[in-house]
């Protein structure tokens, strides 16, 4: 019970930052084995800087392509597939996510 609860307190403290800073934080899955790819979270920002709300882009995950400009979404793609190469990658592990930070 004291486990549970210190996850739900931990949980809350990391969603009340990411709601909080100014950048757009996405929390994108890719299986690594079948290459599934979804967004699992996108923040509140995403209203402010683009005008779409986070469910935009969770129900349509393809909309998210045509929101980036073509050049930085060819970087991301190419970083993307950098998190999805075999375990020689230059990237590191978070837990069972990998961090991918792409400033435009």
């Amino acid at each position: 019970v004291m486990a549970d609860q210190a996850l739900a307190s931990s949980e809350a403290m990391y969603r009340s930052l990411i709601e909080r800073i100014a950048e757009l934080v996405l929390l994108y899955r890719v299986d690594t084995q079948t290459l599934n790819q979804s967004f699992e979270y996108v923040s509140a920002q995403i209203e402010t800087l683009l005008g779409y709300r986070p469910h935009d882009i969770l129900s349509q995950p393809k909309m998210w392509r045509e929101l980036v400009h073509s050049e930085d979404y060819g970087k991301w793609k190419e970083q993307l597939g950098e998190l999805v190469a075999p375990r020689g990658s230059r990237r590191g592990s978070l837990g069972t996510y990998e961090a991918l930070e792409y400033l435009c």
